[in-house]
């Protein structure tokens, strides 16, 4: 990992935030909204257009382990070649546009909790699979795996760091992404939005001086890398348009660091 310091200059970008309600467990029905949602989006002139987790199946994962219907999110998740996201590749190239698209991914007989950059030639940009999990962990679970790294990635506008909903409250994870010169991330979630929930993405964001938004069938909150709330709307299935201006500079928080006396941080005892 690097110290913080930009691969490149980046540049700010108009981002589509859509707050989609899912319906649970209709694939067809959720992808018809989330492309017409990604139409009405070009309206605001977006870049980048995003949406909330496990957007696709409608976050069926508590469903799934709390009434037994495992095998069944195993064989609705869709692997990153499928037809589905081949629709959001076809949208993306069409009109030129970036896409963070969310599912429940499929890779084999495992599934995970994935965000999928997709660029305006519909190609891949980046993937993150979901590292933490605030239901705990269940090797059992093969529905519902969890990414086996941290790691930002390259966009036109800049380095781009993802983290899933719970991962924001592990502190670790977005100081990686910053290590790994980010300069901005997207917090694609779906459980709560209220209550502790902004002075966390506030800390996020200040701790690492990276601009942070939060996208979530039911806000959208944006904190740029002072910890200033620039952004917030608490309403659901609207698109909110905002501007993020990644971190051009280095961090200086992040180069007075450490490292040698972190190591309590990642033992396993």
């Amino acid at each position: 990992m690097t110290s913080g310091q930009p691969q490149r200059a980046g540049r700010p970008f108009v981002l589509a935030s859509c707050s989609i309600l899912p319906e649970k467990w209709n694939k067809e029905e959720n992808a018809r909204k989330m492309l017409s949602f990604m139409e009405r989006s070009l309206r605001c002139g977006a870049d980048v257009i995003a949406v909330p987790e496990g957007c696709l199946e409608g976050y069926v994962v508590m469903e799934a382990i709390e009434a037994n219907r495992g095998t069944e999110l195993l064989n609705i998740a869709e692997p990153e070649d499928g037809e589905m996201i081949a629709r959001f590749r076809g949208f993306c190239q069409k009109h030129r546009v970036h896409a963070l698209v969310c599912f429940c991914e499929r890779e084999r007989n495992e599934a995970f909790n994935t965000a999928l950059w997709i660029g305006r030639n519909g190609e891949t940009v980046g993937k993150y699979r979901k590292t933490h999990l605030n239901e705990g962990y269940n090797a059992d679970h093969r529905f519902n795996c969890t990414g086996a790294e941290i790691r930002a990635f390259d966009t036109e506008f800049g380095r781009a760091g993802v983290m899933i909903c719970f991962d924001r409250r592990v502190p670790e994870v977005a100081r990686c992404l910053a290590l790994d010169g980010a300069q901005f991330i997207l917090n694609p979630s779906y459980g709560v939005y209220k209550g502790w929930n902004d002075s966390v993405l506030v800390a996020r964001a200040h701790e690492n001086q990276i601009p942070v938004v939060f996208v979530h069938p039911n806000k959208t909150l944006a904190v740029n890398e002072k910890g200033d709330i620039t952004f917030c709307r608490e309403e659901t299935d609207v698109i909110s348009r905002l501007t993020v201006t990644p971190r051009t500079s280095s961090s200086l928080l992040l180069s007075l660091r450490r490292p040698q006396l972190y190591g309590r941080i990642t033992s396993l005892t």
